[in-house]
């Protein structure tokens, strides 16, 4: 591992970190991603087995204090109505989702005028401009990972 100096320093390499890391890597500049937790292989997820149910109550339980990992923290709850959603590795909380985020078509912004439902929109065709260059960035090249370092207790991603 170099000791020199990154341009950008991401903590946490979930959704948003890892987004926003893949955003950048192209841009010339070196950005470097500090993750808490391990780094998860798709095959060790917790869906892809039929005891899924069961493994969601102890080692993939959503709530670092049920799970009580190695890099996980007490998280006190006890005066909240709000229980953590949260896991501590590359991927973050989207380790534990199960869901389904379907993209906007351009009909879904014109909902208003085509069929007399929802709000308005100031302008559809800024909001058609919008959905294509969503549509031409998932074309853009895959993010590659070109280091990956077991220290500091957890991955150390650096691109």
């Amino acid at each position: 591992m170099s000791n020199e100096p990154v341009g950008v320093l991401i903590i946490g390499a979930g959704a948003s970190g890892g987004a926003f890391a893949w955003s950048i890597a192209d841009t010339g500049t070196s950005v470097l991603c500090l993750e808490q937790g391990p780094w998860m292989h798709q095959k060790d997820y917790p869906t892809n087995n039929l005891d899924w149910e069961s493994r969601a109550m102890g080692p993939f339980a959503s709530n670092p204090n049920v799970r009580g990992l190695p890099q996980d923290y007490p998280v006190n709850d006890s005066a909240s109505p709000i229980q953590p959603l949260m896991f501590n590795a590359v991927g973050g909380s989207t380790i534990l989702w199960a869901a389904h985020f379907p993209r906007f078509t351009p009909g879904d912004f014109r909902a208003k005028s085509d069929d007399g439902v929802a709000v308005s929109r100031e302008s559809e065709q800024r909001d058609q401009h919008a959905h294509q260059r969503t549509e031409e960035a998932s074309t853009a090249k895959p993010l590659h990972v070109g280091l990956l370092v077991e220290e500091l207790d957890g991955p150390l991603l650096h691109f």
